[in-house]
């Protein structure tokens, strides 16, 4: 299970701007941190405003590419916080 408040993001990345950090698709933008494609972005603001708590039925093991970043949420909001993407800022203060 990954749990938003025990997530820790990485500041070892090293991005090309040209690709999602965390899919590989288009980048769209670098809203939260790391560059990302727009489904990307909204799949990061919805988790961490819904506080949701995914649960991976692979042990944590999942590749996210553009072809498998729907198959498992739990590792696709894991490689979020992991490339960078940080769950600060007005987003969250809008939510509410």
């Amino acid at each position: 299970m990954f749990d938003l408040q025990t997530a820790s993001p990485s500041s070892s990345s090293a991005i090309t701007s040209e690709c999602c950090a965390v899919c590989g698709d288009q980048v769209h933008g670098k809203r939260y941190g790391a560059p990302a494609c727009l489904g990307c972005i909204v799949f990061f603001r919805r988790a961490v405003i819904n506080r949701s708590q995914f649960r991976c039925w692979k042990k944590g093991s999942c590749v996210i590419t553009f072809a498998s970043r729907c198959v498992c949420r739990c590792c696709r909001l894991r490689k979020c916080f992991h490339v960078g993407m940080r769950a600060e800022g007005n987003f969250l203060d809008n939510a509410a």
